[in-house]
């Protein structure tokens, strides 16, 4: 049985595609297969072809929400090559590519998921000798292979392996700051950072009850608030900033968490404090990028630009909203909800014209901001765009799943719209019904999850939280 795509479906796949800028890149990259037949760095011709595979669909479905990061298309292309532990990875993230865009019956799927097992342990142990004999040189390798693993460990839904994997990059950014803040640096260890920071921010957005938590005060000592410039001189540049800003939004200590343990977490007066620098230096990064923009007006209608300004619309409103305080102040940032949802049928109508970029991305992209507009934002005609939006497309990005997104959206409407007349507006879900905190625990296998909904019970006698415990299954 021949495992990814072979020589004939490969010529048959680039002699019918069309004239799209996505379609003429991927035909014109068939001219390299002879030579990777030949490659060294690949033991046999299975492993040759997960490559290619990775090379002409993974590393282009993960780019098409990023811009022009070249972390995947070049560094960890070129990485590959000479760095095991990276080969390793990337081959067993190209057949969980593959697996995962096949049916569940399909017996192919099986051994994509083999071979992905045996290529992770290979990487595992090729990085005990990567770490062994680091230097101070050897850091891009080190990043990238930390990166590689947070992406796969994430979508094979393994959070607390995926987790260690970014504490060990924070604590590596950390140790080598200096160099990595100099200005000389060379361009492919600004990119694995960059991209170190992106799978930061996905985990920061992902809440599971595996995953580390962050340290509040700490994360803002070590990672200082960065000021907007005067002007952007490339959508990379204002995508790095956002990522940057947006880290200072999604904390793993959440405030709800405190509701249930009575526990303080965190200095409040530090968090309000930055909240409000980081308030005006995300509405100087909207200025800002809207001038880029007018600068570079055939970039308007990609897909990358609408892919933040969604994430933008979701970081303000969880700025305006604020971490404290009654669940229904999110009904203030309705207009954000809104914005959020039309930008994102915007991405997935686009996506549905790429079949090739649809189901599957190593990077987070519009589900994680949607799903926080479904279970947030209470007006029923929003949530149930949002929610349909999700069910769309099911698509994988990074840690996120569509699919699974939205069931577990579904069902948190149905509990807070549960025994209550027809809901015409967000005022119509009482305080008392809203869900403020849900802990979860997912099983990527079984496709389901265990989840505690966590309620005020204003207006009742107790002041202890109402907890709905459910198992959702997608």
């Amino acid at each position: 049985m021949s495992l990814a795509f072979s020589r004939r479906e490969l010529v048959k796949a680039t002699s019918t595609v069309d004239n799209s800028p996505h379609c003429a890149a991927f035909a014109s990259s068939y001219g390299v297969l002879p030579r990777l037949v030949y490659d060294p760095a690949f033991s046999n011709v299975t492993e040759k072809r997960y490559f290619q595979f990775f090379r002409l669909q993974t590393t282009h479905n993960s780019n098409t929400l990023i811009g022009s990061s070249r972390f995947w298309d070049r560094v960890v292309l070129q990485l590959a090559h000479r760095e095991p532990s990276i080969k390793h990875a990337v081959l067993a993230l190209s057949a969980l590519h593959q697996c995962l865009d096949l049916c569940d019956d399909d017996p192919a799927k099986a051994a994509h998921l083999n071979f992905a097992e045996r290529q992770h342990l290979k990487a595992l142990e090729a990085t005990k000798t990567l770490v062994a004999s680091t230097t101070e040189e050897d850091i891009d390798r080190v990043l990238a292979a930390c990166v590689v693993f947070i992406c796969y460990e994430g979508i094979r839904g393994d959070y607390a392996a995926s987790s260690t994997h970014i504490d060990s990059g924070r604590a590596i950014v950390k140790a080598h700051s200096t160099r990595l803040r100099q200005g000389t640096r060379r361009n492919d260890l600004l990119e694995i950072q960059q991209a170190l920071a992106r799978y930061d921010l996905a985990a920061l957005t992902f809440q599971d009850t595996s995953a580390i938590p962050v340290s509040v005060d700490e994360y803002y000592l070590d990672h200082p608030l960065f000021e907007v410039p005067s002007e952007f001189h490339s959508f990379s540049e204002a995508h790095a900033l956002y990522t940057d800003l947006a880290r200072f939004i999604w904390i793993a200590d959440i405030p709800a968490m405190v509701r249930v343990s009575g526990e303080l977490a965190w200095d409040v007066k530090t968090y309000r404090m930055e909240m409000s620098k980081l308030t005006h230096q995300m509405d100087l990064w909207l200025e800002r990028f809207n001038e880029w923009l007018q600068r570079n007006q055939d970039a308007s209608q990609d897909l990358s630009i609408a892919m933040l300004m969604l994430m933008h619309a979701a970081g303000t409103a969880a700025i305006r909203a604020g971490e404290f305080g009654k669940e229904s102040r999110w009904d203030a940032v309705q207009p954000l909800f809104a914005e959020v949802i039309s930008f994102a049928e915007q991405v997935v109508e686009g996506l549905g014209q790429d079949g090739r970029c649809s189901s599957f991305s190593t990077e987070q992209g519009y589900v994680a901001s949607t799903f926080f507009a479904a279970t947030r934002c209470r007006d029923p005609t929003i949530r149930r765009r949002a929610i349909k939006v999700l069910r769309k497309l099911p698509r994988q990005e990074g840690i996120w799943e569509s699919t699974g997104a939205a069931a577990i959206a579904q069902r948190w409407m149905e509990i807070e719209e549960e025994d209550l007349p027809a809901v015409a507006c967000a005022s119509d879900v009482p305080e008392g019904k809203r869900v403020f905190m849900v802990q979860t625990s997912i099983d990527i296998d079984r496709r389901s999850g265990n989840f505690q909904f966590h309620m005020t019970n204003a207006g009742h006698d107790s002041s202890e939280p109402v907890v709905k415990k459910e198992t959702v299954r997608w």
